[in-house]
């Protein structure tokens, strides 16, 4: 065990907040641009990192005097994986990504926040579709293993790939569909042998569609054409779950709005911030979002992903409103709720008052 695994066993009481420094115990190459860390997560950690299948991780480094957040999802299922893994594909120019793949052994020790994330396993007897493409399968693996443990649900996967070397988890697939034979099918898509997936495929598929439960996961088109393609089959809305592995950002609003009736000599707005019991009296100035405001003025909200797709920095308004910029995982009912995400979110208006806890 290396001498910073040692320190964080000495580590005194748990923060539920985190970062938590965790050791890698096992590192896995599942395919040439991918790899798995198996985190040998301490036993006075395990009610902290609880997790449901589906769930992620955000892993945090410092790089060039900069603190760099990623979430990467658990492959493994915490009803069949006694460890947390994490499973991460090397991204071009990915500056953790790069990071991970090229520094990380057996032994170093890595900071971690706490599993998070929405796109989990929902109770029902519904048989479940699920549609992966590439590293989308990261999360959909962990629900597949814990439906076919946990549930008698038949389980039907479409995994899209560029060929065969790029199948992540395919000795795992095999062993799932000869283990689970009567419940279980994978129906893999090389673009390299059958172009690309088409929608046509895709209803062909929809055998059980005014049943099933519909998961979706991977690149952004990807998922794009084949939700328009279940809806358009007559699937409904409210059985179609999908997990986005990132956002593109809009930027900061320029100029005046004619919604944001902000002090028209500075463009700032008063911010209330509550959090651990506390209330900060802050400005936000013109295109900040709230949490980029907090920042600013020394705080540190819970944050993940920071592109509007992990709800880590979730926060209600209580007074006042604000916008976002993107959402992907907040319901209608939730925002309807007051409920924004504080690193899409930017205030309407002179006020703007929000509150970061679960009673709020």
């Amino acid at each position: 065990m290396s001498a910073a695994a040692q320190d964080m066993k000495r580590a005194g009481p748990v923060n539920a907040r985190g970062p938590f420094q965790v050791e890698i115990a096992e590192v896995i190459q599942e395919t040439p641009d991918v790899r798995s860390f198996v985190l040998a997560v301490p036993d006075r950690l395990s009610e902290v990192f609880q997790y449901r299948s589906g769930q992620f991780l955000t892993v945090e480094i410092s790089r060039e005097g900069q603190r760099l957040r990623r979430c990467y999802s658990l492959s493994s299922a915490p009803d069949t994986d006694d460890k947390h893994i994490v499973t991460v594909k090397r991204v071009p120019r990915g500056r953790v990504s790069g990071w991970l793949h090229d520094h990380l052994k057996p032994g170093d020790v890595v900071s971690v926040y706490p599993p998070s994330g929405q796109f989990v396993l929902h109770e029902s007897t519904a048989p479940l579709m699920m549609f992966a493409g590439g590293s989308g399968i990261t999360p959909i693996i962990s629900i597949v293993k814990s439906a076919l443990a946990t549930t008698q649900r038949s389980v039907r996967l479409m995994f899209a790939n560029r060929n065969a070397k790029s199948i992540i988890f395919a000795k795992e697939l095999e062993r799932l569909e000869a283990e689970y034979r009567s419940r279980f099918t994978v129906i893999h898509h090389l673009s390299d042998e059958a172009g690309r997936l088409s929608s046509e495929r895709v209803r062909a598929l929809l055998t059980e569609r005014d049943q099933a439960d519909c998961y979706l996961c991977g690149p952004t088109p990807f998922m794009e054409m084949i939700e328009t393609t279940l809806l358009a089959a007559g699937v409904s809305r409210a059985q179609v779950f999908i997990e986005h592995f990132g956002s593109s950002v809009p930027p900061p609003p320029n100029g005046a709005d004619e919604k944001d009736h902000r002090d028209a000599r500075t463009g700032c707005c008063d911010l209330v911030v509550s959090i651990a019991g506390r209330q900060y009296h802050l400005t936000c100035e013109r295109g900040e979002t709230i949490l980029e405001a907090a920042r600013r003025n020394g705080l540190d909200p819970p944050s993940a992903c920071e592109a509007g797709v992990c709800a880590a920095c979730v926060a209600r308004v209580v007074d006042g409103r604000a916008e976002m910029g993107a959402n992907n995982v907040l319901s209608e009912k939730e925002v309807a709720a007051g409920l924004v995400l504080t690193c899409q979110a930017r205030p309407l208006g002179s006020y703007c008052s929000v509150f970061y806890g679960d009673d709020g």
